[in-house]
């Protein structure tokens, strides 16, 4: 993993007070959870979906998208699964796509 991502999840275990985010729990975070699963399946479906937007994304732009802060919550061994959108969600995982993609980069054309 590359530096800035890890920095980048430490910072966000320490703005969450290094307790997980899952609702009602108060256990120390041990784990990020990634909303969009960060395995071969998630990254797929964010090259896809970027792609019939017109985007061309680079493997570095997907780890981006992947492990950017809405997109993950530190939570406890027990809640990571909680956080994951089910592979039938896709509105709401297009939507998150979206979301991010606005965050990073008010003009997401650059990328294309």
């Amino acid at each position: 993993m590359k530096q800035d991502i890890q920095d980048r999840i430490l910072k966000r275990h320490a703005q969450c007070n290094y307790t997980c985010q899952y609702p009602g729990c108060e256990k120390p975070s041990t784990e990020i959870a990634h909303v969009i699963s960060k395995g071969k399946y998630g990254r797929m479906r964010i090259k896809n979906y970027c792609f019939s937007k017109g985007l061309k994304l680079t493997s570095s732009d997907i780890d981006r998208i992947m492990h950017h802060d809405l997109n993950t919550y530190p939570t406890c061994k027990q809640h990571n699964d909680y956080m994951n959108l089910h592979i039938s969600q896709d509105a709401k995982v297009e939507s998150l796509i979206d979301e991010i993609l606005d965050d990073i980069d008010k003009n997401v054309k650059s990328w294309k």
